[in-house]
Formats: C-alpha cells, sequence, structure tokens
C-alpha cells in the first residue's frame, strides 16, 4: 500500500482482509508513517497479490482508491475478520 497523497508515496507491505462487499480491509497502526499520510489524503494505491507465492508467477493487480474509516458494528466485523486471517495489529 502506498499513499498517494505524501511527498514520498513509498509503498508499505500490510496484510488485507476482504470484507462481504469485497472491499479490501486494511487495519493500520495508528502511530504509522503511512496513517497519518491517509489521514491527510486519502488517495492510495494497493498492490495485491497471494502472499505465498512471489508476483512474477502468478496473476496480481494494482488498485487504486481512496481509504475511510469504517466505524460501529461493520467496522467491529472488520476488524474481527482482519484479526481472525492476520492477528493483532502491533
Amino acid at each position: 500500500m502506498a499513499a498517494l497523497g505524501s511527498c514520498s508515496p513509498t509503498p508499505h507491505q500490510i496484510p488485507t482482509a476482504a470484507a462481504l462487499q469485497g472491499q479490501p480491509v486494511l487495519r493500520l497502526r495508528a502511530d504509522a508513517v503511512h496513517t497519518a499520510n491517509l489521514l491527510r489524503e486519502p488517495a492510495c494505491s494497493l498492490f495485491v497479490q497471494p502472499a505465498d507465492l512471489p508476483a512474477r508467477l502468478l496473476a496480481r493487480v494494482t488498485l487504486k482508491g481512496r481509504v475511510e474509516q469504517v466505524s460501529g458494528p461493520e467496522g467491529d466485523a472488520v476488524a474481527s475478520l482482519h484479526q481472525h486471517l492476520h492477528g493483532e495489529v502491533g
């Protein structure tokens, strides 16, 4: 994931999950630089590939879009899904 609105859109590897509607779910640490960049400007790109094989062997895709915070019951549900797949965020 790279925050596109930052001065230096450095990509960061982060685990993702897909919500029931198919949108990617990113759980970001509050103190991370990319989180601060996304709070300032929510445009980002997301390179998606299976985690267990190198990208050169598989199909992959780069998505561009805007990040939005999910809260309330829906936020709790996607946080639970992400934690089930990847464990706690540091």
